[in-house]
């Protein structure tokens, strides 16, 4: 994106003024929205890209960050083959993904803010999305259950947080 002539997001949003967090946040999913009916326009598809369904909010140093989490894009293409694979790569990408998220929150979280069933069940959650061999047998829907389940209760709730939406 930095290629594309203009100003960064953070320097349009400084020129506005101070905005809610909710305000950045629209602001945010819209943008997204935007790139996901321009990429839809230029020939790509995905299975299931649907909105917000793939984009995924987090707060990090009391930022807003919004991501995109669609690792099944693909040309279209009447090809069987790449039909297939997509789905596998869309599995294995996804555990990937969580994988590192979840990793990357613990090791900056306290243990002791942590209860032992919780730890136990990302501890076991992280050793099955990096063999493959237990990842293949999983769908990338069971994956990201699995890992809401996990930050749910790791990260409260956005209504608790005044995110509302």
């Amino acid at each position: 994106m930095n290629k594309i002539p203009g100003k960064r997001l953070d320097e349009v949003m400084a020129k506005i003024g101070d905005l809610t967090n909710k305000q950045k946040l629209n602001l945010g999913r819209s943008l997204l929205e935007c790139l996901v009916e321009h990429v839809h326009t230029k020939g790509n598809a995905h299975r299931d890209l649907q909105n917000p369904d793939n984009i995924l909010t987090d707060i990090q140093d009391h930022a807003i960050i919004n991501f995109i989490i669609d690792f099944g894009v693909g040309r279209r293409n009447s090809h069987r083959e790449t039909i297939d694979s997509l789905q596998v790569q869309d599995t294995f990408y996804i555990s990937r993904y969580v994988n590192t998220c979840l990793e990357s929150y613990l090791n900056n979280v306290d243990d002791k803010k942590l209860s032992p069933a919780l730890r136990k069940k990302a501890d076991e959650f992280l050793l099955i999305t990096k063999d493959w061999d237990q990842v293949e047998n999983l769908s990338s829907q069971e994956i990201l259950d699995m890992f809401v389940d996990i930050y749910n209760e790791l990260i409260p709730p956005a209504e608790t947080m005044g995110l509302n939406f």
